[in-house]
Protein backbone atom coordinates (compact mmCIF):
# COMPACT_ATOMS: atom_id res chain seq x y z
CA UNK A 1 0.00 0.00 0.00
CA UNK A 2 1.10 3.59 -0.76
CA UNK A 3 1.14 6.80 1.23
CA UNK A 4 1.51 10.39 0.12
CA UNK A 5 3.69 12.99 1.79
CA UNK A 6 1.54 13.57 4.85
CA UNK A 7 1.60 12.99 8.56
CA UNK A 8 -0.62 13.03 11.63
CA UNK A 9 -4.26 14.07 11.25
CA UNK A 10 -3.77 15.19 7.65
CA UNK A 11 -3.51 11.62 6.38
CA UNK A 12 -7.21 10.95 6.62
CA UNK A 13 -8.14 14.23 4.94
CA UNK A 14 -5.51 14.42 2.24
CA UNK A 15 -7.49 13.08 -0.69
CA UNK A 16 -10.94 14.28 0.26
CA UNK A 17 -10.36 17.64 -1.37
CA UNK A 18 -8.45 16.35 -4.40
CA UNK A 19 -10.31 16.87 -7.65
CA UNK A 20 -10.04 13.44 -9.18
CA UNK A 21 -10.32 12.68 -12.88
CA UNK A 22 -11.91 9.40 -13.86
CA UNK A 23 -10.34 7.80 -16.93
CA UNK A 24 -13.04 7.46 -19.57
CA UNK A 25 -11.26 5.91 -22.52
CA UNK A 26 -13.33 2.96 -23.70
CA UNK A 27 -11.57 -0.37 -23.97
CA UNK A 28 -13.56 -3.49 -24.68
CA UNK A 29 -12.57 -6.97 -23.56
CA UNK A 30 -11.25 -7.76 -27.00
CA UNK A 31 -9.42 -4.42 -27.29
CA UNK A 32 -7.32 -5.12 -24.20
CA UNK A 33 -6.06 -8.39 -25.67
CA UNK A 34 -5.48 -6.82 -29.07
CA UNK A 35 -3.22 -4.10 -27.65
CA UNK A 36 -0.98 -6.67 -25.94
CA UNK A 37 -1.87 -5.68 -22.38
CA UNK A 38 -0.09 -7.86 -19.86
CA UNK A 39 -2.18 -9.63 -17.20
CA UNK A 40 -3.04 -7.36 -14.28
CA UNK A 41 -4.98 -7.76 -11.05
CA UNK A 42 -6.78 -5.48 -8.62
CA UNK A 43 -7.57 -6.10 -4.95
CA UNK A 44 -9.54 -3.55 -2.94
CA UNK A 45 -11.22 -2.98 0.38
CA UNK A 46 -14.99 -2.99 0.29
CA UNK A 47 -17.01 -0.57 2.39
CA UNK A 48 -17.80 -3.45 4.79
CA UNK A 49 -14.03 -4.07 5.35
CA UNK A 50 -13.78 -7.26 3.31
CA UNK A 51 -11.44 -7.72 0.32
CA UNK A 52 -12.54 -8.22 -3.29
CA UNK A 53 -10.40 -9.24 -6.28
CA UNK A 54 -10.60 -8.66 -10.03
CA UNK A 55 -8.06 -10.56 -12.24
CA UNK A 56 -7.94 -9.24 -15.82
CA UNK A 57 -7.70 -12.73 -17.30
CA UNK A 58 -10.99 -13.77 -15.66
CA UNK A 59 -12.67 -10.35 -15.84
CA UNK A 60 -14.88 -11.32 -12.93
CA UNK A 61 -15.07 -9.79 -9.47
CA UNK A 62 -15.28 -12.05 -6.43
CA UNK A 63 -15.02 -11.66 -2.66
CA UNK A 64 -11.67 -12.83 -1.32
CA UNK A 65 -12.67 -12.41 2.33
CA UNK A 66 -16.07 -12.07 3.93
CA UNK A 67 -19.26 -11.63 1.93
CA UNK A 68 -20.84 -8.73 0.08
CA UNK A 69 -22.88 -8.00 3.21
CA UNK A 70 -20.23 -8.51 5.88
CA UNK A 71 -16.44 -8.21 6.06
CA UNK A 72 -13.93 -9.38 8.71
CA UNK A 73 -12.05 -6.03 8.96
CA UNK A 74 -9.09 -6.79 6.66
CA UNK A 75 -6.45 -4.21 5.76
CA UNK A 76 -4.26 -3.66 3.73
CA UNK A 77 -3.30 -6.06 0.92
CA UNK A 78 -0.14 -6.74 -1.11
CA UNK A 79 0.34 -8.97 -4.18
CA UNK A 80 2.99 -11.67 -4.41
CA UNK A 81 5.49 -11.16 -7.25
CA UNK A 82 3.75 -13.79 -9.41
CA UNK A 83 0.29 -12.29 -8.86
CA UNK A 84 -1.10 -15.55 -7.46
CA UNK A 85 -1.23 -14.72 -3.73
CA UNK A 86 -2.29 -11.81 -1.56
CA UNK A 87 -0.93 -10.93 1.88
CA UNK A 88 -3.09 -8.84 4.19
CA UNK A 89 -3.76 -8.06 7.84
CA UNK A 90 -6.89 -8.65 9.89
CA UNK A 91 -7.53 -6.54 12.98
CA UNK A 92 -10.59 -8.32 14.39
CA UNK A 93 -12.03 -11.86 14.34
CA UNK A 94 -8.73 -13.75 14.78
CA UNK A 95 -6.37 -10.81 14.06
CA UNK A 96 -3.14 -11.58 12.26
CA UNK A 97 -1.17 -11.55 9.02
CA UNK A 98 -2.81 -13.71 6.37
CA UNK A 99 -2.11 -14.98 2.87
CA UNK A 100 -4.65 -16.15 0.31
CA UNK A 101 -4.16 -18.06 -2.94
CA UNK A 102 -6.49 -16.16 -5.24
CA UNK A 103 -9.36 -18.39 -6.28
CA UNK A 104 -8.12 -21.37 -4.26
CA UNK A 105 -9.67 -21.85 -0.86
CA UNK A 106 -9.76 -19.85 2.35
CA UNK A 107 -7.05 -17.45 3.63
CA UNK A 108 -4.38 -18.82 5.96
CA UNK A 109 -3.19 -17.01 9.07
CA UNK A 110 0.61 -16.92 9.27
CA UNK A 111 0.95 -15.21 12.62
CA UNK A 112 -1.30 -13.74 15.29
CA UNK A 113 -1.22 -9.98 15.91
CA UNK A 114 -3.25 -7.56 18.03
CA UNK A 115 -6.65 -5.97 17.64
CA UNK A 116 -5.50 -2.41 18.36
CA UNK A 117 -2.95 -2.21 15.55
CA UNK A 118 -2.54 -0.79 12.07
CA UNK A 119 -0.25 -2.67 9.70
CA UNK A 120 1.54 -2.55 6.39
CA UNK A 121 2.62 -5.62 4.45
CA UNK A 122 5.12 -6.03 1.60
CA UNK A 123 6.11 -9.18 -0.27
CA UNK A 124 9.80 -9.78 -1.03
CA UNK A 125 10.68 -9.75 -4.76
CA UNK A 126 11.80 -13.41 -4.60
CA UNK A 127 8.39 -14.33 -3.13
CA UNK A 128 9.86 -16.09 -0.08
CA UNK A 129 9.16 -13.60 2.71
CA UNK A 130 6.63 -11.02 3.84
CA UNK A 131 7.65 -7.91 5.75
CA UNK A 132 5.07 -6.26 7.95
CA UNK A 133 4.90 -3.45 10.48
CA UNK A 134 2.64 -3.19 13.50
CA UNK A 135 1.61 0.27 14.63
CA UNK A 136 -0.78 1.46 17.30
CA UNK A 137 -4.11 2.58 15.86
CA UNK A 138 -4.40 6.37 15.59
CA UNK A 139 -7.41 6.72 17.86
CA UNK A 140 -5.95 4.66 20.72
CA UNK A 141 -3.49 5.57 23.43
CA UNK A 142 -0.11 3.96 22.81
CA UNK A 143 -0.22 2.48 26.31
CA UNK A 144 -3.08 0.24 25.15
CA UNK A 145 -1.26 -1.03 22.08
CA UNK A 146 2.01 -2.90 22.50
CA UNK A 147 3.18 -4.73 19.38
CA UNK A 148 6.83 -5.16 20.24
CA UNK A 149 8.65 -6.23 23.43
CA UNK A 150 10.49 -2.90 23.70
CA UNK A 151 7.98 -0.47 22.23
CA UNK A 152 4.65 0.17 20.58
CA UNK A 153 5.82 -0.24 16.99
CA UNK A 154 7.88 -2.96 15.29
CA UNK A 155 8.98 -4.29 11.89
CA UNK A 156 8.97 -8.04 11.22
CA UNK A 157 9.64 -10.55 8.48
CA UNK A 158 8.13 -14.01 8.14
CA UNK A 159 8.49 -16.82 5.61
CA UNK A 160 5.50 -17.25 3.32
CA UNK A 161 4.72 -20.58 5.00
CA UNK A 162 4.54 -18.90 8.42
CA UNK A 163 7.92 -20.02 9.71
CA UNK A 164 10.98 -18.04 10.87
CA UNK A 165 9.24 -14.93 12.20
CA UNK A 166 11.82 -12.27 13.05
CA UNK A 167 11.56 -8.86 14.63
CA UNK A 168 13.98 -6.57 12.79
CA UNK A 169 13.49 -3.37 14.76
CA UNK A 170 11.22 -1.96 17.49
CA UNK A 171 10.66 1.73 18.21
CA UNK A 172 10.50 2.74 21.88
CA UNK A 173 7.33 4.44 23.00
CA UNK A 174 9.34 7.56 23.84
CA UNK A 175 10.73 7.94 20.31
CA UNK A 176 7.70 9.98 19.13
CA UNK A 177 4.24 11.05 20.33
CA UNK A 178 2.90 8.19 18.20
CA UNK A 179 5.71 5.91 16.94
CA UNK A 180 5.18 4.54 13.47
CA UNK A 181 6.90 2.46 10.79
CA UNK A 182 5.56 2.82 7.25
CA UNK A 183 6.53 2.76 3.58
CA UNK A 184 8.02 -0.74 3.64
CA UNK A 185 9.82 -1.53 0.37
CA UNK A 186 12.29 -4.29 -0.51
CA UNK A 187 15.50 -4.16 -2.52
CA UNK A 188 15.24 -6.16 -5.73
CA UNK A 189 17.63 -8.84 -4.40
CA UNK A 190 15.38 -9.28 -1.31
CA UNK A 191 18.32 -8.68 1.02
CA UNK A 192 17.35 -5.30 2.50
CA UNK A 193 14.20 -3.40 3.45
CA UNK A 194 13.66 0.36 3.42
CA UNK A 195 11.15 2.04 5.72
CA UNK A 196 10.19 5.41 7.18
CA UNK A 197 10.26 5.74 10.97
CA UNK A 198 8.24 8.38 12.80
CA UNK A 199 7.59 10.28 9.55
CA UNK A 200 11.04 11.89 9.48
CA UNK A 201 13.70 9.16 9.17
CA UNK A 202 14.37 6.86 6.21
CA UNK A 203 16.30 3.69 7.05
CA UNK A 204 17.30 0.42 5.47
CA UNK A 205 17.85 -2.82 7.37
CA UNK A 206 18.90 -6.34 6.46
CA UNK A 207 16.00 -8.73 5.82
CA UNK A 208 17.47 -11.05 8.48
CA UNK A 209 18.17 -8.25 10.96
CA UNK A 210 21.18 -6.19 11.93
CA UNK A 211 21.74 -2.51 12.57
CA UNK A 212 19.55 -0.03 10.64
CA UNK A 213 21.32 2.30 8.20
CA UNK A 214 20.14 5.94 8.13
CA UNK A 215 19.50 7.09 4.55
CA UNK A 216 17.73 10.43 5.02
CA UNK A 217 16.28 12.55 7.82
CA UNK A 218 14.10 15.62 8.34
CA UNK A 219 15.14 17.33 11.55
CA UNK A 220 12.39 19.97 11.47
CA UNK A 221 9.13 18.59 12.95
CA UNK A 222 7.14 20.63 10.39
CA UNK A 223 8.51 18.42 7.60
CA UNK A 224 8.06 14.77 6.75
CA UNK A 225 9.25 12.15 4.24
CA UNK A 226 7.12 10.32 1.69
CA UNK A 227 7.10 6.57 1.17
CA UNK A 228 10.22 5.27 -0.59
CA UNK A 229 10.68 3.24 -3.78
CA UNK A 230 13.86 1.19 -4.31
CA UNK A 231 15.32 1.23 -7.83
CA UNK A 232 15.47 -2.21 -9.50
CA UNK A 233 19.26 -1.96 -9.86
CA UNK A 234 19.50 -1.49 -6.09
CA UNK A 235 21.50 1.74 -6.24
CA UNK A 236 18.93 4.41 -5.39
CA UNK A 237 15.85 5.01 -3.22
CA UNK A 238 13.37 7.63 -4.44
CA UNK A 239 10.90 9.38 -2.14
CA UNK A 240 9.03 12.61 -1.53
CA UNK A 241 11.47 14.69 0.46
CA UNK A 242 11.31 17.82 2.60
CA UNK A 243 7.51 17.70 2.62
CA UNK A 244 6.01 20.68 4.43
CA UNK A 245 2.71 19.98 6.17
CA UNK A 246 0.63 23.18 6.63
CA UNK A 247 -0.74 23.52 10.15
CA UNK A 248 -4.17 24.56 8.86
CA UNK A 249 -4.39 21.90 6.16
CA UNK A 250 -4.13 22.35 2.40
CA UNK A 251 -1.73 20.95 -0.15
CA UNK A 252 1.50 19.31 0.93
CA UNK A 253 4.65 20.93 -0.45
CA UNK A 254 7.13 18.21 -1.50
CA UNK A 255 10.25 17.73 -3.57
CA UNK A 256 11.15 14.48 -5.34
CA UNK A 257 14.44 13.15 -4.05
CA UNK A 258 16.66 10.09 -4.58
CA UNK A 259 19.29 8.94 -2.09
CA UNK A 260 21.86 6.26 -2.74
CA UNK A 261 21.12 2.94 -1.07
CA UNK A 262 24.06 3.49 1.29
CA UNK A 263 22.98 7.04 2.15
CA UNK A 264 26.17 8.65 0.85
CA UNK A 265 24.67 10.53 -2.14
CA UNK A 266 21.53 12.59 -2.66
CA UNK A 267 19.91 13.92 -5.80
CA UNK A 268 16.97 16.30 -6.04
CA UNK A 269 14.99 15.25 -9.11
CA UNK A 270 12.26 17.84 -8.68
CA UNK A 271 12.30 20.93 -6.51
CA UNK A 272 8.80 21.67 -5.37
CA UNK A 273 7.32 24.87 -6.82
CA UNK A 274 4.94 24.91 -3.85
CA UNK A 275 1.51 23.38 -3.19
CA UNK A 276 2.61 20.11 -4.76
CA UNK A 277 1.37 16.89 -3.24
CA UNK A 278 3.68 14.21 -4.65
CA UNK A 279 2.40 10.64 -4.81
CA UNK A 280 4.84 7.84 -3.92
CA UNK A 281 7.14 7.31 -6.92
CA UNK A 282 7.80 4.09 -8.82
CA UNK A 283 10.62 3.00 -11.14
CA UNK A 284 10.71 1.43 -14.57
CA UNK A 285 12.49 -1.98 -14.62
CA UNK A 286 15.65 -0.50 -16.19
CA UNK A 287 15.99 2.05 -13.33
CA UNK A 288 16.18 4.88 -15.86
CA UNK A 289 12.79 6.49 -15.29
CA UNK A 290 10.74 7.48 -12.24
CA UNK A 291 6.96 7.87 -12.40
CA UNK A 292 5.03 10.06 -9.95
CA UNK A 293 1.87 12.13 -9.67
CA UNK A 294 0.98 15.59 -8.38
CA UNK A 295 -2.34 16.69 -6.92
CA UNK A 296 -2.50 20.49 -6.83
CA UNK A 297 -2.75 20.45 -10.62
CA UNK A 298 -3.64 16.78 -11.14
CA UNK A 299 -1.12 15.13 -13.46
CA UNK A 300 1.14 12.10 -13.92
CA UNK A 301 4.76 12.56 -14.95
CA UNK A 302 7.82 10.54 -15.86
CA UNK A 303 11.26 11.88 -15.12
CA UNK A 304 14.54 10.74 -16.63
CA UNK A 305 16.78 9.81 -13.72
CA UNK A 306 20.06 10.72 -15.44
CA UNK A 307 19.02 14.19 -16.60
CA UNK A 308 16.05 14.99 -14.30
CA UNK A 309 14.13 15.93 -17.45
CA UNK A 310 10.39 15.73 -16.82
CA UNK A 311 7.65 14.80 -19.27
CA UNK A 312 3.91 14.76 -18.72
CA UNK A 313 1.99 11.50 -19.15
CA UNK A 314 -1.62 12.54 -18.55
CA UNK A 315 -3.74 15.01 -16.62
CA UNK A 316 -4.97 12.89 -13.74
CA UNK A 317 -3.99 12.47 -10.12
CA UNK A 318 -3.33 8.81 -9.37
CA UNK A 319 -1.82 6.53 -6.76
CA UNK A 320 -0.58 2.92 -6.60
CA UNK A 321 1.49 3.34 -9.77
CA UNK A 322 2.72 -0.12 -10.79
CA UNK A 323 4.95 -0.61 -13.85
CA UNK A 324 4.75 -3.77 -15.95
CA UNK A 325 7.79 -6.03 -16.10
CA UNK A 326 8.53 -5.09 -19.71
CA UNK A 327 8.52 -1.39 -18.79
CA UNK A 328 6.09 -0.46 -21.55
CA UNK A 329 2.96 0.20 -19.50
CA UNK A 330 1.78 0.84 -15.96
CA UNK A 331 -1.36 0.36 -13.90
CA UNK A 332 -2.76 3.08 -11.69
CA UNK A 333 -5.74 4.12 -9.59
CA UNK A 334 -7.18 7.50 -10.64
CA UNK A 335 -8.40 9.99 -8.08
CA UNK A 336 -12.03 9.33 -7.17
CA UNK A 337 -15.22 10.88 -8.44
CA UNK A 338 -17.98 10.60 -5.87
CA UNK A 339 -15.98 8.02 -3.91
CA UNK A 340 -15.72 5.68 -6.92
CA UNK A 341 -12.75 5.09 -9.20
CA UNK A 342 -11.76 2.73 -12.00
CA UNK A 343 -8.20 1.33 -12.15
CA UNK A 344 -6.59 1.46 -15.56
CA UNK A 345 -3.51 0.51 -17.57
CA UNK A 346 -1.72 3.04 -19.77
CA UNK A 347 1.43 3.30 -21.85
CA UNK A 348 4.25 5.59 -20.70
CA UNK A 349 3.00 8.12 -23.25
CA UNK A 350 -0.45 8.25 -21.68
CA UNK A 351 -2.54 6.01 -23.94
CA UNK A 352 -5.19 4.10 -21.96
CA UNK A 353 -5.15 0.45 -23.07
CA UNK A 354 -7.29 -1.27 -20.42
CA UNK A 355 -9.67 -0.50 -17.58
CA UNK A 356 -10.71 -2.47 -14.53
CA UNK A 357 -13.98 -2.53 -12.59
CA UNK A 358 -15.50 0.39 -10.70
CA UNK A 359 -14.36 0.20 -7.08
CA UNK A 360 -14.77 2.29 -3.91
CA UNK A 361 -11.89 4.60 -3.12
CA UNK A 362 -11.13 6.02 0.30
CA UNK A 363 -8.31 6.73 2.71
CA UNK A 364 -8.01 5.15 6.14
CA UNK A 365 -5.06 5.91 8.40
CA UNK A 366 -3.13 7.19 5.40
CA UNK A 367 -3.48 4.06 3.26
CA UNK A 368 -5.10 3.95 -0.15
CA UNK A 369 -7.77 1.27 -0.32
CA UNK A 370 -6.59 -0.79 -3.29
CA UNK A 371 -3.49 -2.56 -4.61
CA UNK A 372 -2.41 -3.46 -8.15
CA UNK A 373 -0.27 -6.14 -9.79
CA UNK A 374 0.96 -6.14 -13.41
CA UNK A 375 2.69 -9.11 -15.04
Amino acid sequence: MLRLCASGPFRRLLLIGVAGVVVTAAVSRGDAAATGVRPWNVVWLRENDGLSVWPSQRRQTFALTGTKKEGPDDWPAAWSPDGQYIAFSRVSDRPGIYTAHVGHGTPRRLVETFTETETEVAWSPDGRKIAYSLNCAEDLASSKCVSGPTGTTALYTIERDGSDRRQLIALPAASAPRPEIRGITWSRDSRRIAYVANDTFLYTIGSSGGAPRLIAAERNPDYTLGNPAWSPNGRWIAYGGHCYVPLLGGDIDCSLVASSSRGTKRRVLLRSPGDTTVSPPTWTPDSRTVLYGTAARPALFRIDFATARRRGIMRVFATALTVARDGRSFAFIPGPFGGITRPAVATLTGQIVARGPKIPYFYTGGEVSASLWVG
